[in-house]
């Protein structure tokens, strides 16, 4: 039998194989194509502002999900590379929304690639340290070589591919794992905006040519994580799956019984998960227990699991059309627990 675990890794580095050529050159692309926009409708009635920008960001969270909602996600890790269309659109959506944040916040003349790029990477909360820098009051931007910044945004694909399909376990369930994707892209649409807003709320500096990273000084990992980090997760990945199936089966429970769907769903995301013979018996042993106590602080450790849990807790909830009260109850308590905020749980889950 196929390691699923290898098939998933194949998947994942092959999206970003694909998506990583497109992106890099939608850098430049986006921002001409907005820049000639904004040229043919100087109008400041038709420019966007400060005010506007919350807007501007929902509109594109909302367009961004409904995108990937409507993709056609064949069950499974390999039902990924299907979509890779969809998430390209998804990326360069965001790089304009990017722009227009800027706009509105009059930085017009900073915008170049390696702006858009860095504000993309912060959203990620690392790697934003190669391409700008942060400070108090002033965001400094660095320019790069063809060369650096094609590998940067290389990395930074594979990354989005990684927090888009690793995590999510209700990718095996056909119909679910749409609306999965639909929720990911619109909140992960909100925190690039959230980002850029943060970000163009300061002065920007450009450095010139002569002060450009040259190719040997930046060090590069296959990652934008840190190593530590992906040792962490290599470690503890398997434990974390079977908190998410167990979380899901609490869900599943909290208007009394599991229905026969119900089962054959855990069927397929037990016969498709990376667990031990050991945690399947424990799985199958909390079926018939009550309410499984799960520590939910060892998932927010890691919040692409943590997105990916909460994402599939509510596109399980919303499978037949028919959102429980106490579905929402439970879900709301799981993602508080899971560090998110009430706003964006309320959010997620009126979405789709």
């Amino acid at each position: 039998m196929i390691n699923q675990q290898d098939t998933s890794n194949n998947v994942i580095q092959k999206l970003q194989n694909q998506i990583g050529e497109k992106i890099i050159t939608s850098f430049d692309m986006v921002a001409q194509d907005r820049s000639n926009y904004f040229a043919k409708n100087p109008y400041q009635h038709q420019k966007p502002s400060i005010e506007s920008v919350n807007l501007i960001v929902n509109g594109y969270a909302k367009s961004n999900g409904g995108i990937s909602a409507a993709a056609n996600l064949v069950p499974g890790p390999l039902g990924m590379l299907a979509v890779a269309p969809e998430i390209v659109t998804v990326m360069r959506n965001q790089i304009a929304m990017i722009y227009d944040v800027g706009v509105a916040y009059d930085k017009q003349q900073y915008l170049n690639k390696e702006l858009l790029a860095g504000v993309l990477i912060s959203s990620l909360g690392t790697g934003a340290n190669r391409v700008i820098v942060i400070e108090a009051s002033k965001i400094i931007t660095k320019k790069l070589t063809p060369s650096i910044f094609k590998r940067i945004v290389h990395q930074l694909t594979g990354n989005v591919v990684k927090s888009a399909g690793k995590s999510i376990v209700s990718k095996w369930l056909p119909g679910v794992g749409s609306t999965a994707m639909g929720l990911w892209s619109a909140y992960s649409t909100k925190q690039v905006g959230n980002k850029a807003i943060q970000i163009f709320e300061k002065e920007i500096e450009i450095l010139d040519e002569t002060q450009s990273l040259s190719e040997s000084s930046i060090e590069y990992t296959d990652h934008l994580l840190p190593a530590s980090d992906l040792e962490v997760n290599n470690i503890t990945g398997e434990r974390l799956e079977l908190l998410k199936i167990k979380t899901l089966i609490n869900l599943m429970k909290v208007d009394g019984s599991i229905e026969p769907e119900e089962k054959e769903y855990l069927k397929t995301i037990i016969t498709n998960a990376n667990l031990t013979v050991e945690e399947i018996k424990e799985i199958k042993n909390s079926l018939s227990a009550q309410r499984t106590e799960i520590d939910y602080s060892l998932i927010a450790k890691y919040p692409d699991d943590a997105l990916g849990l909460l994402i599939d807790l509510i596109a399980l909830a919303k499978r037949d059309g028919d959102f429980h009260i106490t579905e929402k109850m439970y879900i709301k308590q799981v993602g508080k627990l899971m560090g998110f905020s009430e706003v964006d749980i309320a959010e997620m889950m009126l979405a789709y």
